[in-house]
């Protein structure tokens, strides 16, 4: 998983500088990304092998630069890498979630969007009170 991708980039443009930065290590493998992922400022990288993955996890941490933004880079802990992409993998890997809170918590992007929004709207109301 590449993660700390700005939401705000041009897949077409971050997707081609990701896999040429892979490629200068030997790493040939397809990044694979949905708008949703994209937008949570995350990217799924697939290797060949676990080898490989740790591989690339210890060659590339702190090496991937796009647009301004250092990238993270880490093995996949499954759907927890969808609802908590900035958490560090070794707390990601170390959540569970059912079957029941993966559909029903809000990803981590979309709550600190909505906290930031109540937080604007708690700000004007206590201004139209004055």
């Amino acid at each position: 998983v590449i993660g700390n991708v700005a939401p705000t980039s041009n897949p077409a443009i971050v997707l081609p500088m990701i896999e040429r930065e892979l490629a200068q290590y030997g790493l040939l493998a397809p990044v694979r990304y949905s708008r949703s992922s994209f937008v949570h400022g995350y990217l799924r990288i697939y290797v060949s092998s676990l080898d490989q993955g740790h591989r690339a996890c210890a060659e590339l941490a702190g090496k991937l630069e796009v647009d301004g933004h250092v990238l993270s880079i880490s093995l996949s802990a499954g759907r927890a890498d969808s609802l908590f992409p900035k958490f560090p993998y070794h707390v990601r890997s170390q959540l569970r979630v059912d079957s029941v809170a993966a559909y029903s918590v809000a990803d981590q992007v979309l709550a600190d969007q909505t906290t930031h929004l109540i937080a604007l709207a708690a700000a004007c109301l206590l201004r139209v009170g004055e």
